[in-house]
């Protein structure tokens, strides 16, 4: 297993990404096209246990190939290459997330791909 939090890594038999200290995957992924998405949440420090949790939800995208990034978070298209420096994920909300959804539409004969989550403070990403 080669960790590919920080630096570049090959070879090996998979990869895994650290997640920070208190971060939590709490559904399952989807994968699409190569590409592994999956939903963490890091709780605030000063929970009061509530239901809905408190705190960043985050959407990650990541190549199932490498572990590295697979889109470009402004465009939302598929990135070319990738590296360990590329960003991995994107806060869609607060509050835990629900697992990440993808949706296929085909739109003036051009087929687009979209992901969708939602979080416990009742946000649509």
């Amino acid at each position: 297993m080669v960790d590919v939090t920080t630096v570049d890594g090959s070879g090996g038999n998979g990869w895994y990404l650290r997640l920070a200290s208190d971060e939590r995957v709490f559904t399952t992924a989807d994968v699409f096209d190569g590409v592994v998405f999956f939903t963490t949440f890091l709780p605030e420090e000063e929970s009061d246990c509530d239901s809905r949790g408190g705190g960043p939800a985050t959407l990650y995208a990541v190549e199932s190939d490498s572990g590295y990034a697979a889109l470009s978070w402004p465009t939302g298209e598929r990135l070319e290459e990738s590296d360990s420096s590329k960003t991995r994920s994107t806060v869609v909300g607060s509050g835990i997330p629900s697992n990440p959804l993808v949706v296929t539409a085909e739109s003036d004969g051009v087929l687009e791909t979209s992901v969708v989550t939602g979080t416990t403070d009742q946000q649509l990403a």
